[in-house]
């Protein structure tokens, strides 16, 4: 391995990978799913509907799409980064929690 001819242990690498997970808002995995970076893949979640008035639900290659005009619009991807990503102050561990679509669109109708 390079990294162990350089003397950068696996320990160490993680380390500064943590470090820069702290600027990461969302992950999005091939299966056009959302979540927060290191999350575990069960709280992974698609984003199926591009705004909340939309009565289907996408699935397939169009939650690609759904997911891309939905979350990843530049005034949703704001307000979500702003408002809907929760990090816990008493947590133990190091973690993100990063809003489903139902929870978003919920609230931005209050």
């Amino acid at each position: 391995m390079q990294y162990a001819k350089d003397g950068i242990t696996p320990v160490e690498i993680e380390a500064v990978i943590r470090q820069l997970e702290a600027y990461s808002a969302a992950d999005l995995y091939e299966s056009n799913k959302a979540g927060a970076f290191f999350a575990p893949y069960e709280f992974f979640y698609g984003w199926r509907k591009t705004a909340g008035g939309d009565l289907i639900e996408k699935d397939g290659i169009d939650s690609l799409y759904s997911i891309i005009k939905g979350l990843f619009h530049p005034t949703r991807l704001c307000d979500v980064i702003r408002n809907f990503v929760y990090l816990p102050d008493a947590s133990r561990r190091e973690e993100k929690i990063l809003c489903r679509h139902p929870q978003y669109y919920a609230a931005t109708k209050l």
